[in-house]
C-alpha cells in the first residue's frame, strides 16, 4: 500500500496544532509541515483550506480535515496500531468509550482551571486557580487511573502511548512545564499538591511529558513567553485619545494625513505617538520605520493612513483610510506578541477594515498599500 500524502498546515506553540505533531510522530507518518502564523490575518490561500483559519489542519491525499481532536482520531482510524483499538468488539468499544470519558473529564474539569491561573493577575489568584485545578484532578480524573496500578505507566495501564494522551500531552506539558516559578503564570504550588493529593495523575503526567513523541516539538521558555504577552495583552485598554483623535483625522478631509499609535511602556494601553500633516507618503513611511522605544531600539506601531487615489476612466478621485500593524522582524518576542494580540482591538474600535501587516519597510511601499486601499483597483 503506497504511503499517503500528508500536508499538516500548524504552527507549533498551538497546544491543539501540537496533537497532530505527537499522532503524527507515533505512527512515523511522513508528511510535509506548513507553518501558519497565528499572529496575523490569515492568508487568502489557507482561508481556502479552513476557512475558520485554525490550526492544524490536515490534508490526506487531498482531503482536507479540520478540528484536532478529529485530525487525531482520523489518523488512529486509518492507521491502527497501540493508539487505539478497532471499534469491535464489544470490548474494544467499551475501551474506547471509556477514553473519550477520560479525555472530557480532563477537558472539562480541569483545563478550565488552568486557563483561569494564565488570565490571573496576582499569586493569590494564581494559588486559587490551581486549587481548583487540583480538586478537579482529584475528583474527575484520578479514579479513571486505577487500572494503572502496578502496569504501564499510560491510561489503561498500557506500555505504550494511547489516544488518550495524544489528547492530553500538550496540555500537560503547558500545566507542569508553567508551573515553574521563573515564568509566574501557573503557582509553584501545583507539583507539591499533585504529590500529596493526585499521585496516580501525577505519575501518568510526567510519564506523558517525558515521551519523545509528545516533546519532540516542545519550547517550554518560548510558550511561557507568549503565554505572558498574550495575558497581558488583555489588559491592554484603547485610551479615549486615541479614538478623540481620530475622529479629528476623519473630518479633517486630508489636512491630516495619519496617526501613530503605540502601546505605553507599561504594556497597559494603546497612546497616540504622532499626528502628520506631510502630503508626502515617504515621510509617514520613514517616520513609521525609525520608531524607537524607550531604550531606543526599534519599537513595534500601529498607524493609520488617509489614501487618496485616482481610479481614472472616468471613476474620479477617491480615499481611504488604512490601518498598519508594525511590528519590524527584529522586536523583542513579548512586545511583538502583546502588539499582535491588541491589534484587532484597536482596529475594531476605529472600525477599520482595510489592513497591512508589515515587519519591513518593503512591506509598505506605495503601491502596496494604493493595492489593499482600493481593494486591487490600484498599486501594484
Amino acid at each position: 500500500m503506497a504511503s499517503p500524502k500528508i500536508i499538516l498546515y500548524t504552527n507549533r506553540g498551538c497546544p491543539w496544532a501540537h496533537r497532530a505533531h505527537i499522532i503524527l510522530k507515533e505512527l512515523g507518518l511522513e508528511y510535509e509541515e506548513v507553518t501558519i502564523d497565528l499572529s496575523v490575518p490569515r492568508e487568502p490561500w489557507y482561508l481556502e483550506v479552513n476557512p475558520r483559519g485554525l490550526v492544524p489542519s490536515l490534508s490526506y491525499n487531498g482531503n482536507i480535515i479540520t478540528e484536532s481532536g478529529i485530525v487525531a482520531q482520523f489518523l488512529a482510524d486509518a492507521h491502527p496500531s497501540h493508539l487505539l483499538p478497532a471499534s469491535g468488539p464489544a470490548e474494544n468499544a467499551l475501551y474506547r468509550a471509556r477514553l473519550s470519558f477520560f479525555v472530557d473529564a480532563f477537558f472539562s474539569k480541569v483545563i478550565p482551571h488552568f486557563f483561569t491561573s494564565l488570565r490571573s493577575t496576582s499569586d493569590a489568584d494564581r494559588d486559587a486557580a490551581v486549587e481548583l485545578l487540583v480538586a478537579g484532578i482529584v475528583k474527575e480524573v484520578e479514579p479513571l487511573l486505577a487500572d494503572t496500578e502496578g502496569k504501564g505507566p499510560f491510561f489503561g495501564g498500557s506500555d505504550k502511548l494511547t489516544l488518550a494522551e495524544v489528547l492530553s500531552g500538550s496540555f500537560l506539558l503547558r500545566i507542569l512545564g508553567l508551573s515553574k516559578p521563573e515564568y509566574g503564570l501557573v503557582s509553584a504550588k501545583l507539583p507539591a499538591l499533585l504529590e500529596q493529593q493526585a499521585p496516580r495523575f501525577k505519575r501518568w503526567a510526567e510519564a506523558t511529558i517525558a515521551h519523545e513523541s509528545v516533546n519532540y516539538i516542545w519550547d517550554e521558555k518560548a510558550v511561557a513567553e507568549r503565554m505572558r504577552a498574550r495575558f497581558a495583552a488583555q489588559n491592554v485598554s484603547v485610551q479615549d485619545e486615541c479614538l478623540t483623535a481620530f475622529n479629528e483625522f476623519r473630518l479633517s478631509k486630508g489636512k491630516t494625513k495619519y496617526i501613530i499609535y503605540k502601546i505605553s511602556d507599561n504594556k497597559k494601553d494603546v497612546v497616540v505617538d504622532a499626528v502628520g500633516h506631510d502630503q508626502d507618503y515617504e515621510v509617514f513611511r520613514e517616520q513609521l520605520a525609525a520608531s524607537k522605544d524607550s531604550q531606543g531600539r526599534p519599537a513595534p506601531r500601529y498607524a493609520v493612513y488617509d489614501v487618496e487615489y485616482d481610479l481614472g476612466g472616468g471613476e474620479g478621485k477617491r480615499s481611504k483610510i488604512i490601518f498598519i500593524s508594525w511590528v519590524p522582524s527584529d522586536t523583542p518576542t513579548l512586545w511583538s506578541m502583546i502588539y499582535a494580540s491588541t491589534r484587532e482591538v484597536l482596529k475594531n474600535a476605529l472600525n477599520l477594515s482595510a489592513s497591512i501587516h508589515a515587519d519591513d519597510k518593503s512591506d509598505i511601499e506605495w503601491k502596496t498599500v494604493l493595492f489593499e486601499a482600493s481593494g486591487g483597483k490600484a498599486g501594484k
